[in-house]
């Protein structure tokens, strides 16, 4: 949350917030104070445990938000686009290009709904659409320029293997690229708990020296 980077995640549990402030029932705001301190102590301390736990709270106060306007059937969507995030939070995936398309598009989604509901104003959902548009748009352009890399990637993992060579050289995804990626440079450091996993996936041997050029 304090990566201005992510500005949609942080306007989405602003909103949540808001929103649960908004209800006169004694659980929401109970909610809404539990989420605000978990939301301070992630832009605090960064650990991956108070992520999770600020996913967890997130999704229970929307399905609280969902139930209190009797709309339990959004609930299943809500459940379905958590399961995508989570899934990128938990498992170290390489291959990944850009995990929070999903998050952004669910995230718009109930900006939407909130804002159109809290406002009422005639021309916000345009305001809103065209406003997905154009980050459909960024999120298209970064996934098509780390696919690339990605696909050189492959190539040379697949030449090193097939020739036996004792250092694999991968193109180094630029900074204008990398932080929007779970592990953009990785795996860079044998340390890393990622590290073994990354050479059992491409099958390849243990002695292995991996190292990065620029890519421009």
């Amino acid at each position: 949350l304090r990566d201005y980077y992510n500005i949609v995640p942080l306007i989405f549990i602003v909103s949540i917030i808001y929103k649960l402030f908004t209800y006169k029932d004694k659980r929401a705001n109970i909610l809404a104070i539990i989420l605000l301190i978990i939301s301070i102590l992630s832009s605090v301390i960064n650990s991956g445990y108070i992520y999770i736990i600020l996913a967890i709270i997130s999704f229970i106060s929307i399905a609280y938000i969902h139930l209190l306007n009797k709309e339990e059937h959004l609930i299943v969507i809500s459940l379905g686009f958590y399961a995508m995030v989570y899934s990128t939070i938990i498992v170290p995936n390489y291959m990944d290009g850009r995990p929070n398309l999903f998050f952004y598009m669910y995230a718009i989604m109930l900006i939407n709904v909130f804002i159109s509901n809290i406002i009422n104003m005639k021309y916000t959902k345009y305001f809103l659409i065209c406003l997905f548009i154009i980050m459909l748009s960024s999120e298209i352009y970064i996934y098509y320029g780390i696919g690339k890399i990605h696909r050189e990637r492959l190539e040379r993992i697949n030449e090193c293997r097939e020739n036996t060579c004792s250092t694999l050289l991968l193109p180094e995804i630029p900074s204008k690229y990398d932080k929007y990626h779970i592990d953009a440079n990785s795996p860079s450091d044998k340390k890393y708990y990622t590290y073994r996993y990354y050479l059992q996936y491409y099958k390849l041997p243990k002695d292995i020296d991996i190292k990065y050029e620029v890519k421009e």
